[in-house]
């Protein structure tokens, strides 16, 4: 569940990066009303990762959020005990609170 989680966290930081680059985000359309599953968030990483590349904006995660996303997905390795609709339903929290979660971190530091 936490790799479903970072994913949405991560998936929000690549749509506002979208948002304030291009004045909309596109990359929401790969998830938002879909019932995400595994493979389906492992690409989601994958493309946001290239996403934000692309944007030259990797900073905004590379110290924090990237590579605890990475740990978990590593950590879950082949292992997936949480359904699809459990999946999407931590995602879309993550991809809610991450605005939240980072200015309380910025806050912190």
């Amino acid at each position: 569940m936490k790799v479903a989680f970072l994913t949405g966290c991560y998936a929000s930081t690549v749509a506002s990066t979208q948002r304030k680059e291009r004045h909309n985000d596109p990359f929401t359309k790969k998830f938002l009303g879909r019932l995400l599953t595994k493979t389906h968030l492992q690409r989601l990483y994958r493309e946001g990762h290239n996403k934000l590349a692309m944007y030259d904006k990797l900073g905004y995660v590379i110290k924090g959020l990237d590579p605890d996303l990475a740990e978990a997905w590593v950590v879950c390795g082949k292992q997936w005990n949480i359904s699809d609709e459990e999946a999407t339903f931590a995602f879309t929290i993550g991809y809610s609170l991450e605005y939240r979660i980072r200015k309380l971190d910025e806050e912190q530091q």
